[in-house]
């Protein structure tokens, strides 16, 4: 067995779009340092005695500690996630009294149960926080690596802010190496991040890294991404990818630079899902054929709002019946390869119930050239403890959008919601539109992920229940595969 410096568990239990890719970005980041960690991308997947075999079967004399995310984990399956519980821990620090517990991600209902038991948080993108952490626990001395008391509301522990210490200095850093033993089968989507980053300051966005404008600043160049693409291929024959960026289609150079790393790498063939912004197929129709051309299979469009008020609230003020007329094109184009997906936040400034109920009775009707939508209520917090890299503009001038928020609070209101009768609504308007969901946007790359075909992503409707039994198969088969492997070992 090869020695590690620590075990991570990543994954989550609903598939939807495939498996993760922050697992492997964190063990790239620390092979390239000169260290080994072993990464477990399915532990939604696992129960509590399988979770500490596999810490059994993992742990080495170089093993320092154990690492959670809780990224990829959905609130709504929280119950089934046995290893968030006091006594599964305690067992932890009972067996290996030594280790060091680590916890990182952005999802904040399961970030605040982990952190209580974590001796270190990590915040952000945490390729070189991770390196400089493997650093310090293995006794080199450490100016890089800020640490700060984690005064999170019930937390305990140190806390590493990534975004704000130690960014990657250049995009080609973010090349993710795989490796045969995560098992990726050759129908099956891998994550590729292409970019980090973003150009655009959408009001309600949090990510860390927005207005980007130097194209080198952000992205990879096309040898990085074709070494990439090439051991994939070479590995476990893909062809077909997830790719991570906030938005793909920032540009027409970042566009030209994937093209030319597929060429490069000598691809048979090449398919990818993508969140894509539509206001940008307005003003550069020419992306549509040249997104198709490249292989772009299912689009995911951030419409948020038909209300034009909403719109330019948050900086989106495109015409709605330019961007649905765009979006039309897209469908449509070359027998309507490229299947698309939308999403929608209640609460936003200046849309009433009214306005809403206008736009779920759109996607309902036959004009929607949308395949599948999700609505979701609009999060907003008053909170001085938060990262300033995690705070939206509205979460920074929430009374200037028309906003009420305690101080330490999400529970926000505005003229026409609160935050309850967001989610309420919300909740019942995808309900709604449940029977009407076909495959699209990242629901094809999840159709990929359990080996559908082009003609079952093309015209059936997506069942929830089957896709959850489809997952839990190849979950177990994944769990069996990893767990008799080390076994072998």
């Amino acid at each position: 067995m090869q020695n590690n410096e620590g075990i991570l568990f990543f994954g989550q239990s609903l598939e939807m779009a495939g498996r993760g890719i922050s697992g492997a970005r964190l063990r790239t980041a620390a092979q390239r340092a000169g260290y080994n960690v072993k990464i477990i991308d399915y532990v939604g997947d696992l129960t509590t005695d399988q979770i500490l075999k596999v810490i059994e079967h993992s742990y080495t004399s170089t093993t320092k500690f154990i690492g959670f995310s809780t990224s990829w984990i959905e609130n709504a399956n929280i119950k089934e996630f046995a290893w968030h519980n006091e006594d599964f821990f305690n067992k932890i620090k009972e067996r290996y009294p030594k280790l060091l517990i680590i916890t990182g991600g952005h999802d904040e209902l399961n970030r605040n149960l982990l952190m209580k038991f974590s001796d270190y948080h990590f915040h952000g993108y945490s390729d070189n926080t991770f390196v400089e952490f493997l650093k310090m626990i293995n006794g080199v001395w450490n100016h890089r690596l800020v640490v700060t008391d984690n005064n999170h509301a019930g937390s305990t522990g140190r806390y590493i802010d990534s975004n704000n210490t130690n960014p990657v200095s250049h995009p080609d850093e973010i090349e993710t190496v795989f490796e045969l033993e995560d098992n990726f089968q050759s129908y099956q989507p891998v994550p590729i991040e292409v970019s980090r980053g973003c150009i655009f300051r959408c009001g309600f966005c949090r990510h860390p890294f927005q207005g980007k404008k130097d194209y080198d600043s952000y992205q990879r160049t096309p040898d990085s991404l074709a070494r990439e693409l090439k051991r994939n291929y070479d590995l476990f024959g893909t062809t077909r990818y997830t790719v991570m960026d906030d938005t793909f289609n920032d540009s027409i150079e970042k566009i030209n630079r994937l093209r030319k790393a597929v060429d490069l790498a000598k691809l048979p063939k090449f398919e990818f899902v993508a969140y894509i912004r539509p206001e940008l197929l307005v003003t550069k129709p020419e992306m549509i054929p040249m997104l198709a051309d490249l292989g772009l299979r299912g689009a995911f469009f951030g419409i948020e709002s038909f209300n034009m008020e909403s719109r330019k609230a948050i900086g989106k003020g495109v015409n709605i019946d330019r961007v649905l007329d765009a979006a039309s094109a897209m469908a449509s184009y070359n027998n309507n390869q490229i299947l698309l997906h939308a999403s929608f936040i209640v609460g936003l400034p200046h849309e009433s119930s009214d306005d809403v109920h206008r736009t779920q009775e759109y996607m309902i009707s036959k004009a929607s050239p949308f395949r599948s939508w999700i609505w979701q209520a609009l999060g907003l917090r008053n909170d001085g403890v938060s990262a300033k890299d995690s705070q939206s503009t509205f979460d920074k001038n929430f009374e200037d959008y028309g906003y009420q928020i305690p101080i330490n609070s999400n529970q926000w209101r505005n003229k026409y919601f609160t935050v309850k009768s967001a989610t309420d609504l919300t909740n019942m308007l995808n309900l709604q539109s449940a029977p009407f969901q076909k495959f699209g946007g990242w629901r094809v790359a999840g159709a990929w992920h359990i080996n559908k075909t082009d003609d079952q992503i093309q015209n059936e409707f997506v069942d929830p229940a089957q896709f959850r039994i489809d997952l839990k198969r190849l979950s177990s088969e994944r769990v069996k595969y990893e767990l008799e492997g080390m076994v072998n070992e």
